[in-house]
């Protein structure tokens, strides 16, 4: 009976990500990261000059949302997956701070983690295959281990809307 079961079960084929399938990922495919399967539901582009890109891949694991951040430029693919978080739970005082100042602290302190600002890049945003892009300012904090990552976005309306999570390998990452 055991074998029998073994037999049934759905084999999932897995291929090996590179840095251009990666790149060429469509909306509707799966991935496998961090042992679980997350189908990607959306993609955001963002352009900052200079020949700079990246992109948010919208993932879905069916329980969370989460974003696979992927930035390319001349020498570097740096790859991180992070999820939203509330404002206010970072920093009850950290939207005022920025409403004021228009820009955050030079250090956020969020569950024990110790936060440094990285830098702010000034570009423009849109869903894949939209016609019109909007203008956003994005400050990125990382811990001092290189590791974790915190980012603030401030949109042309104001907006700001904060996530937070790590730096990850591009071999973490299995197309299915």
């Amino acid at each position: 009976m055991r074998i029998i079961n073994l037999l049934r079960k759905k084999t999932q084929h897995k291929h090996t990500v590179d840095e251009s399938n990666l790149l060429s990922i469509e909306v509707d495919k799966t991935i496998l990261l961090n042992n679980k399967t997350w189908k990607i539901k959306k993609i955001i582009e963002y352009t900052w000059g200079e020949g700079i890109f990246s992109y948010d891949y919208i993932i879905d694991d069916g329980k969370s949302i989460a974003y696979l951040g992927i930035e390319k430029n001349k020498d570097n693919l740096v790859l991180s997956i992070k999820s939203d978080v509330n404002i206010d739970l970072i920093d009850s005082t950290l939207k005022i701070h920025i409403q004021k100042n228009e820009v955050p602290p030079r250090t956020i302190n969020y569950n024990g983690i110790q936060f440094y600002f990285d830098r702010e890049s000034v570009g423009k945003s849109k869903i894949e295959n939209a016609i019109d892009w909007t203008v956003l300012t994005v400050w990125e904090f990382i811990d001092n281990k290189n590791k974790n990552v915190l980012t603030i976005e401030q949109y042309s309306d104001k907006e700001i809307f904060c996530s937070i999570g790590c730096i990850i390998s591009i071999s973490e990452i299995s197309i299915i």
